[in-house]
Formats: structure tokens, C-alpha cells, sequence
């Protein structure tokens, strides 16, 4: 699964897709894979919280960044944020082989429901205040969060807000 996500473009490009009510059908190398597509019981499809957490340099805003791409290509409306005390790249998110997206700048967890859109990306959520139940809220009601952030200081202590985060995490 992991290599297909990984290649989800040359899925699209090489081969067909099949998008239905609530699965999606696969045509790949002569084989047909059927995915089911989870909804709620509202009928919305579900969401999910996904971390990326570890040290400095570790490739968490790179995974991400890989992971906008993915949504992008799969046709979601995506969003990327990041804390308004994070002043490097200005309002871009940005990693060390050059590529730079734009991000929105929040200072709390609730400035996220001002905007609407499928995938909610947030960088270094560490830095920002506020309730992390909104998150999940959020996502029991169909939203995806791909989310990075230091899990411990330098004085190896939990980092703000990422403890309640990695705890209704969905992926680690």
C-alpha cells in the first residue's frame, strides 16, 4: 500500500481509475484492486490524523510536503498552515531541497475552522496553542490532517500541545 501511495501518479497516468459511491476500483498491472472508501455514519467520508513526529532534521515537513502532493493529485482541496511565531521562510513552509509551499500563518488550533477544504497540513505544531479536541472533532467529521511537530524539547520534556496531539493520533 505504501508504494502505491508513493506512485498514486503513475497509478493515474499509466493506468484507470474507477471512483464509485463508496469505493474506488483500480485497474493496475492486469489486476483489479478494490478500495473501500470509509464513511461515517453521516454518510461523510472519514477523516483521520496523521503524525509525523521525532528530532530536528528528522524529514517530518519533507513527509508532509510529499503527502500535499498526494492530496493535490487525488483531487482534494488541501491547505497548508503553520504558526504565526514560526517566522523562517516568512509565509512559505519550506525544506532543505528547495521546494517552498505557501502556508496560512494561525496562532491557535481554532483558526483552523475557518477554512474549509478536504486535508489540513500544519507544520511545526508544536508552537501552536489552544484545544486539541477540535482537531478531532474536526475529523470525525470527514476533515484529514497530515500534521509535523517536535514531540520533546531540548530538555527532553514534552513539547506543548503534541502529547495531546500524538494521543487521538490516528498514524504515527
Amino acid at each position: 500500500i505504501l508504494s502505491l501511495q508513493r506512485d498514486f501518479y503513475n497509478i493515474i497516468t499509466y493506468n484507470k481509475i474507477w471512483f464509485f459511491d463508496d469505493l474506488c476500483l483500480l485497474f493496475l498491472g492486469g489486476c483489479y484492486i478494490i478500495h473501500i472508501l470509509l464513511k461515517t455514519n453521516k454518510g461523510e467520508f472519514m477523516g483521520n490524523i496523521n503524525v509525523y513526529s521525532g528530532p530536528m532534521k528528522s524529514g517530518k515537513t519533507q513527509e508532509i510536503l510529499n503527502e500535499y502532493k498526494r492530496q493535490l493529485i487525488a483531487g482534494r482541496s488541501v491547505q497548508m498552515f503553520k504558526p504565526l511565531i514560526d517566522t523562517r521562510n516568512g509565509d512559505c513552509i519550506a525544506v532543505r531541497n528547495g521546494i517552498n509551499i505557501p502556508a496560512v500563518l494561525i496562532k491557535r488550533i481554532a483558526d483552523l475552522k475557518k477554512y474549509d477544504v478536504d486535508a489540513y497540513f500544519i507544520d511545526e505544531f508544536q508552537f501552536l496553542k489552544g484545544d486539541v479536541s477540535i482537531i478531532q472533532e474536526m475529523a470525525d467529521n470527514g476533515k484529514k490532517f497530515f500534521i509535523s511537530g517536535l514531540n520533546l524539547t531540548s530538555e527532553k520534556k514534552p513539547f506543548g500541545k503534541m502529547p495531546e496531539l500524538l494521543a487521538i493520533a490516528d498514524n504515527i
